[in-house]
């Protein structure tokens, strides 16, 4: 990481409390709990949750997000049906997406990443991972 990368994510840290919100988009509501306390300890404290994807693409077309942490397996509308609408909607496709699935699969994080997620984490998932990439993500999107 270069060290103007390295300034972006700490300078996002500090902002972070008064400037992001995340849509958290997953049906286990203590997942979406871990989610919520494991990125206000990165000091985001403006969260918004779904539990499928439908209720995830109502939100968006309601509210502005920043960022949208986003699970495979829902029912409804799953997390690949979830990004191919995101990427496919003008006013949505640049909104960074790191989908957060129980299955380590490599052809899964493959077709995420092919259809416009910015990152791929499987459950379990590391806290300094999550930190990691969250701020490389939102550092990104203002670039």
């Amino acid at each position: 990481m270069t060290d103007s990368a390295s300034h972006d994510i700490v300078s996002l840290q500090l902002n972070a409390s008064a400037e992001v919100k995340v849509l958290i988009v997953d049906d286990s509501r203590s997942l979406r709990r871990v989610l919520k306390r494991e990125l206000g300890r990165m000091g985001i404290h403006s969260t918004e949750f779904a539990q499928d994807g439908v209720a995830a693409i109502e939100a968006l077309r309601k509210e502005v997000f920043d960022l949208i942490l986003l699970d495979i397996e829902m029912p409804n509308l799953d997390g690949i049906g979830v990004l191919k609408l995101l990427k496919a909607d003008p006013d949505l496709k640049d909104i960074p997406v790191i989908v957060i699935s129980g299955f380590d699969y490599l052809e899964q994080s493959i077709q995420c990443i092919r259809l416009g997620a910015e990152d791929y984490l499987p459950k379990p998932f590391s806290s300094v991972l999550l930190q990691t990439r969250v701020f490389v993500a939102l550092a990104k999107k203002r670039v």
